[in-house]
């Protein structure tokens, strides 16, 4: 049974890169494909530190990697079929072969999961994996861009919340405002009851995340990611959702409807997409930044269009920390953006 915790972020990122290593070593996988196999054995030894405490992802003296692999398989459709763990990777099976299986189980059986996410203080391992082992290339060919997490925490922190504060991430990422939420949240918890277990602790953290974390993101891969983070920090990603946040009225699912409704929020954090236009006129149509005044759509940057959906979904006295680019307030031709935002009573 693993009892070693990662000692730092460098240790857990060393271990990571020699498991993609295998991956790409063995198949040849691409970037954003060894990232996937590597996520699904993650998940499978996460399940199992959940349920049994890691006992069937530790190999035995004398077993194949034949017959590893056909358990960590077994373990891995369990898992898909287990509520709370289910809305991951929703049957997608495992590509690596039976020795890339083998190998990489064989490194990770050596710590706990579960013991590092809350020993390596404020640590985003998705979100680690994610900027450290994908590199450039695949958040480059997914448009994909990450707030540091400095950054992250001085916005968190600035703006406040507490238990009863209901947050938003449209572009949610990797889930990074949403695990620094988290975290703040916990200190709260721990201040406030010093004498409180580590398990109604925990406890009491994820019912709050159940409530009071609401993600989109329009990319399927990165929505797992942002799940399967939230799920390593003991968290329920039930509410992360992959949709366009400028199109979720398109969406037959009630429990998104429920949680976005416009008013419906109390504080949102995000690093909104900065590329290109959007021209849709299906899309600009739903917005009044995505008009002309005159009832004409007429494209705009598609961060325009995010700040209203921002300001349209808090409610009276909520609060953004959004990135966003300078010209939003130098461009003389987004006076008109301008004059929404100072409309904005809740903004």
């Amino acid at each position: 049974m693993p009892t070693t915790r990662f000692a730092n972020e460098y240790e857990l990122q060393k271990l990571i890169q020699r498991c993609h290593n295998i991956l790409w070593e063995r198949h040849g996988f691409d970037p954003a494909q060894a990232f996937d196999e590597f996520s699904k054995l993650l998940f499978v030894r996460l399940y199992d530190e959940i349920t049994l405490a890691g006992s069937r992802t530790t190999i035995h003296r004398r077993e194949s990697p034949e017959e590893v692999a056909a358990r960590i398989r077994g373990l891995y459709d369990q898992a898909n079929e287990t509520p709370g763990f289910d809305r991951i990777f929703m049957g997608e099976a495992i590509r690596a072969d039976d020795l890339a299986v083998n190998e990489v189980i064989r490194l990770l059986q050596n710590y706990s999961l579960l013991e590092t996410t809350s020993q390596v203080e404020g640590a985003d391992v998705k979100g680690t994996i994610y900027e450290n082992i994908i590199g450039n290339t695949f958040r480059g060919e997914l448009g994909q861009f990450f707030t540091h997490r400095s950054i992250v925490e001085f916005m968190v922190r600035l703006v406040g919340i507490d238990e009863r504060t209901v947050v938003y991430d449209p572009s949610c990422g990797s889930g990074g405002f949403l695990i620094m939420c988290a975290k703040i949240i916990r200190e709260q918890i721990r201040q406030a009851q010093p004498g409180l277990s580590f398990e109604a602790a925990d406890e009491r953290l994820k019912a709050y995340s159940r409530r009071g974390l609401i993600g989109t993101e329009i990319n399927e891969r990165t929505a797992r990611v942002a799940r399967l983070n939230l799920l390593m920090h003991g968290l329920d990603y039930s509410n992360i959702f992959t949709v366009n946040a400028l199109k979720t009225d398109e969406s037959d699912d009630p429990q998104l409807h429920a949680l976005l409704d416009e008013s419906s929020v109390d504080v949102v954090f995000a690093n909104p997409p900065f590329a290109g236009y959007e021209k849709d006129p299906s899309v600009l149509s739903r917005f009044e930044l995505g008009q002309n005044g005159q009832g004409s759509v007429a494209a705009v940057t598609r961060e325009v269009l995010f700040l209203e959906r921002i300001i349209r979904v808090l409610r009276d006295g909520g609060a953004a920390a959004i990135v966003i680019p300078q010209g939003i307030f130098t461009n003389r031709n987004l006076a008109r953006v301008r004059d929404y935002i100072k409309q904005a009573d809740s903004f």
